[in-house]
């Protein structure tokens, strides 16, 4: 339904959080090896789907896997000091609130060639983290500040989509929610990873 669209899709967005975290406490799964392997290539594989089909319901259950495999891949956050964690909560929700308002004050300079720079930012940051991890060993911190300035764009570029795609949502055929969601949901887990990573460095 395009009714209410912004609210619901908030409501995608915090029930997708809410699943995420729940399943991250409950899965004690041991990842790593082969095991870690399929993870990724059925995170890989699950995406595709999500693109690809149109069926609402299969939509939903691929997102659901997505989540509950994000959620075996990152389970080292439910282990975090309770007040670390809520640090980094506290700095997560100054972020996004900042990049929504942002986005909403500026609509007019948030263009496609804001969204080609940084998914050309995202490549860059991508070969940056593999080159560190496997030789300079030394830049870790300053990847994580790199990723959290880019996802943030991310979030103001992704916020501007949804305030578009809800005023011309009534003239589509199909109503699709979880294409934004999933955007916004990877934004936000990267900007918090990113923000465990400099609080453990």
């Amino acid at each position: 339904t395009c009714d209410r669209y912004l609210i619901n899709y908030l409501l995608y967005l915090l029930t997708s959080l809410s699943l995420y975290i729940a399943s991250m406490k409950k899965v004690n799964i041991e990842v790593e090896g082969p095991l870690l392997l399929l993870m990724i290539f059925g995170l890989i594989g699950l995406s595709l789907i999500l693109v690809k089909t149109d069926s609402t319901l299969i939509k939903h259950v691929v997102w659901f896997l997505i989540l509950l495999i994000l959620s075996c891949l990152t389970k080292r956050f439910a282990t975090l000091d309770k007040d670390v964690f809520e640090d980094l909560m506290v700095k997560l929700m100054v972020i996004i609130v900042v990049c929504i308002a942002l986005a909403i004050s500026f609509q007019q300079y948030i263009t496609v060639s804001m969204g080609l720079a940084l998914l050309g930012g995202l490549i860059f940051v991508i070969i940056f983290r593999l080159l560190d991890h496997f030789y300079f060993k030394k830049y870790s911190s300053l990847i994580s500040q790199i990723t959290i300035f880019l996802f943030s764009g991310f979030i103001i570029y992704d916020t501007k989509e949804v305030m578009e795609y809800a005023k011309k949502c009534k003239t589509m055929t199909k109503v699709d929610y979880l294409d934004n969601v999933s955007n916004m949901f990877m934004n936000v887990l990267n900007i918090f990873s990113s923000l465990v990573n400099l609080a453990e460095d």
